[in-house]
Protein backbone atom coordinates (compact mmCIF):
# COMPACT_ATOMS: atom_id res chain seq x y z
CA UNK A 1 0.00 0.00 0.00
CA UNK A 2 1.36 3.41 -0.91
CA UNK A 3 1.02 6.30 1.56
CA UNK A 4 2.66 9.64 2.31
CA UNK A 5 6.28 10.26 1.41
CA UNK A 6 6.68 6.59 0.59
CA UNK A 7 3.97 7.01 -2.03
CA UNK A 8 5.93 9.72 -3.83
CA UNK A 9 9.10 7.62 -3.72
CA UNK A 10 7.34 4.49 -4.99
CA UNK A 11 5.46 6.53 -7.60
CA UNK A 12 8.72 7.88 -9.05
CA UNK A 13 10.47 4.54 -8.79
CA UNK A 14 7.70 2.60 -10.51
CA UNK A 15 7.28 5.20 -13.22
CA UNK A 16 10.98 5.13 -13.99
CA UNK A 17 10.86 1.34 -14.39
CA UNK A 18 7.49 1.29 -16.16
CA UNK A 19 6.40 -1.27 -13.57
CA UNK A 20 2.81 -2.59 -13.81
CA UNK A 21 2.34 -1.68 -10.12
CA UNK A 22 2.54 1.97 -11.13
CA UNK A 23 -1.02 1.84 -12.42
CA UNK A 24 -2.30 0.77 -8.99
CA UNK A 25 -0.26 3.42 -7.15
CA UNK A 26 -1.44 6.11 -9.55
CA UNK A 27 -5.04 5.01 -8.96
CA UNK A 28 -4.53 5.18 -5.17
CA UNK A 29 -2.99 8.63 -5.42
CA UNK A 30 -5.89 9.93 -7.49
CA UNK A 31 -8.52 8.80 -4.95
CA UNK A 32 -9.35 11.37 -2.29
CA UNK A 33 -8.78 9.83 1.11
CA UNK A 34 -10.84 12.55 2.78
CA UNK A 35 -13.35 15.05 1.51
CA UNK A 36 -12.04 18.48 0.58
CA UNK A 37 -14.94 20.79 1.37
CA UNK A 38 -15.80 24.29 0.32
CA UNK A 39 -17.41 26.39 3.09
CA UNK A 40 -21.00 25.46 2.21
CA UNK A 41 -20.26 21.75 1.92
CA UNK A 42 -18.40 21.82 5.24
CA UNK A 43 -21.37 23.50 6.97
CA UNK A 44 -23.72 20.93 5.46
CA UNK A 45 -21.51 18.01 6.51
CA UNK A 46 -21.30 19.34 10.08
CA UNK A 47 -25.05 19.94 10.27
CA UNK A 48 -25.82 16.50 8.85
CA UNK A 49 -23.43 14.76 11.24
CA UNK A 50 -24.82 16.54 14.30
CA UNK A 51 -28.42 15.93 13.19
CA UNK A 52 -27.78 12.22 12.73
CA UNK A 53 -25.81 12.00 15.98
CA UNK A 54 -28.63 13.76 17.85
CA UNK A 55 -31.11 11.25 16.41
CA UNK A 56 -28.93 8.32 17.48
CA UNK A 57 -28.39 9.64 20.99
CA UNK A 58 -32.14 10.28 21.32
CA UNK A 59 -32.66 6.60 20.49
CA UNK A 60 -30.19 5.62 23.22
CA UNK A 61 -31.93 7.95 25.68
CA UNK A 62 -35.27 6.28 24.88
CA UNK A 63 -34.01 2.82 25.85
CA UNK A 64 -35.59 1.80 29.16
CA UNK A 65 -33.07 1.49 32.00
CA UNK A 66 -33.96 -2.18 32.50
CA UNK A 67 -32.93 -2.83 28.88
CA UNK A 68 -29.59 -1.04 29.22
CA UNK A 69 -26.71 -3.32 28.42
CA UNK A 70 -23.43 -3.17 26.54
CA UNK A 71 -25.09 -3.86 23.20
CA UNK A 72 -27.98 -1.41 23.51
CA UNK A 73 -26.01 1.40 25.14
CA UNK A 74 -22.26 1.10 24.66
CA UNK A 75 -22.29 -0.34 21.14
CA UNK A 76 -24.88 2.22 20.03
CA UNK A 77 -22.87 5.00 21.67
CA UNK A 78 -19.72 3.84 19.93
CA UNK A 79 -21.40 3.87 16.51
CA UNK A 80 -22.75 7.38 17.10
CA UNK A 81 -19.32 8.54 18.24
CA UNK A 82 -17.69 7.17 15.10
CA UNK A 83 -20.15 9.20 13.04
CA UNK A 84 -19.14 12.39 14.86
CA UNK A 85 -15.43 11.59 14.72
CA UNK A 86 -15.54 10.80 11.00
CA UNK A 87 -17.12 14.17 10.21
CA UNK A 88 -15.34 16.38 12.71
CA UNK A 89 -11.90 14.82 12.34
CA UNK A 90 -11.85 16.10 8.76
CA UNK A 91 -13.37 19.42 9.77
CA UNK A 92 -10.76 19.89 12.48
CA UNK A 93 -7.94 19.21 10.05
CA UNK A 94 -9.37 21.56 7.41
CA UNK A 95 -9.74 24.20 10.13
CA UNK A 96 -5.95 24.18 10.43
CA UNK A 97 -4.74 23.63 6.88
CA UNK A 98 -7.32 24.72 4.30
CA UNK A 99 -6.02 27.62 2.16
CA UNK A 100 -9.47 29.29 1.95
CA UNK A 101 -10.28 31.54 4.92
CA UNK A 102 -14.03 31.00 4.39
CA UNK A 103 -13.58 27.25 4.87
CA UNK A 104 -11.46 27.79 7.99
CA UNK A 105 -14.13 30.15 9.37
CA UNK A 106 -16.88 27.62 8.63
CA UNK A 107 -14.79 24.95 10.35
CA UNK A 108 -14.37 27.20 13.40
CA UNK A 109 -18.14 27.59 13.62
CA UNK A 110 -18.71 23.87 13.12
CA UNK A 111 -16.21 22.95 15.84
CA UNK A 112 -17.95 25.32 18.26
CA UNK A 113 -21.27 23.65 17.43
CA UNK A 114 -19.71 20.23 18.01
CA UNK A 115 -18.28 21.34 21.36
CA UNK A 116 -21.65 22.70 22.47
CA UNK A 117 -23.36 19.50 21.33
CA UNK A 118 -20.90 17.33 23.25
CA UNK A 119 -21.18 19.41 26.42
CA UNK A 120 -24.98 19.14 26.31
CA UNK A 121 -24.71 15.44 25.53
CA UNK A 122 -22.51 14.76 28.54
CA UNK A 123 -24.79 16.81 30.78
CA UNK A 124 -27.78 14.66 29.86
CA UNK A 125 -28.81 12.85 33.05
CA UNK A 126 -30.87 10.22 31.21
CA UNK A 127 -27.88 9.21 29.08
CA UNK A 128 -25.65 9.27 32.15
CA UNK A 129 -28.01 6.87 33.96
CA UNK A 130 -28.07 4.50 31.02
CA UNK A 131 -24.28 4.41 30.69
CA UNK A 132 -23.90 4.00 34.45
CA UNK A 133 -26.44 1.14 34.58
CA UNK A 134 -24.56 -1.02 32.05
CA UNK A 135 -22.77 -4.08 33.40
CA UNK A 136 -19.77 -4.34 31.08
CA UNK A 137 -18.24 -7.74 30.41
CA UNK A 138 -15.22 -7.21 28.19
CA UNK A 139 -12.18 -5.06 28.84
CA UNK A 140 -13.18 -2.81 25.93
CA UNK A 141 -16.68 -2.34 27.35
CA UNK A 142 -15.29 -1.54 30.79
CA UNK A 143 -12.89 1.02 29.32
CA UNK A 144 -15.56 2.66 27.18
CA UNK A 145 -17.91 2.91 30.16
CA UNK A 146 -15.13 4.36 32.33
CA UNK A 147 -14.23 6.93 29.66
CA UNK A 148 -17.87 7.93 29.18
CA UNK A 149 -18.54 8.27 32.90
CA UNK A 150 -15.44 10.47 33.26
CA UNK A 151 -16.64 12.63 30.35
CA UNK A 152 -20.04 12.99 32.02
CA UNK A 153 -18.36 14.05 35.27
CA UNK A 154 -16.02 16.45 33.47
CA UNK A 155 -19.04 18.07 31.77
CA UNK A 156 -20.80 18.69 35.06
CA UNK A 157 -23.62 16.14 34.91
CA UNK A 158 -23.65 16.02 38.72
CA UNK A 159 -23.93 19.82 39.11
CA UNK A 160 -27.24 21.37 40.14
CA UNK A 161 -29.25 22.61 37.12
CA UNK A 162 -28.30 26.29 37.52
CA UNK A 163 -24.60 25.55 37.73
CA UNK A 164 -24.89 23.09 34.85
CA UNK A 165 -26.41 25.84 32.68
CA UNK A 166 -23.55 28.16 33.65
CA UNK A 167 -21.07 25.41 32.76
CA UNK A 168 -22.74 25.14 29.33
CA UNK A 169 -22.54 28.92 28.82
CA UNK A 170 -18.84 28.98 29.66
CA UNK A 171 -18.21 25.96 27.39
CA UNK A 172 -20.02 27.63 24.49
CA UNK A 173 -17.74 30.67 24.47
CA UNK A 174 -15.55 30.92 21.36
Amino acid sequence: RCVGREMVYVHNLLRSFRHPGFVECRRLMSEALMPIFNADALRAAATNALTEARRRFNEIEAIPIDQSNARTILDSWDRASVLIEDAFGVISLLNSVHPDQAVRDAADDALLEESSFLTALFQNEALFERVRSVKPHSIAEKQLQKDLLEAFEDSGVALPPGRRERFQEVSDRP
